[in-house]
């Protein structure tokens, strides 16, 4: 009888931020509150590693006009025997899941410098959001 491998799936190597801006703004430049999140993955199962890449930005108007956006990189090693199709999967779901607490606490301990009521961004379900773009690819 073959041992289960108990190692995770998908390992955290780290993450990095790539950019970062929060800035005042003119009132003409105002679009919406409602925050937009994305999220790109990337696979080399050569080298059995795998990326995501997150984006998000809103515009704020409590207490002035501002503009905020982030991009910050997640690096993950793939364990050997994970096909492909379960290490996108892996890598689209749990590692999505993995970095955007990062993502919301480096939002919160910016937009929280110049006022006291800090912007929360909101609880995603990144399992219904790869579904989601598995069928749309699908089409």
């Amino acid at each position: 009888m073959k041992k289960e491998d108990s190692r995770p799936v998908i390992d955290f190597s780290g993450y990095r931020i790539n950019d970062l801006k929060y800035k005042n703004i003119s009132e003409e430049k105002f679009k919406n509150d409602n925050p937009e999140v994305n999220v790109r993955t990337a696979l080399n199962m050569e080298r059995l590693l795998g990326s995501v890449r997150m984006k998000a930005s809103f515009y704020n108007s409590e207490n002035g006009y501002r503009y905020y956006s982030i991009e910050i990189d997640a690096f993950f090693e793939i364990r050997e025997d994970i096909s492909e199709e379960e290490a996108k999967k892996y890598v689209a779901v749990n590692g999505s899941a993995m970095l955007y607490p990062y993502l919301r606490s480096i939002t919160s301990v910016i937009t929280s410098l110049d006022n006291e009521d800090a912007i929360t961004l909101p609880s995603l379900n990144f399992e219904d959001m790869y579904k989601t773009s598995k069928h749309e690819n699908d089409k």
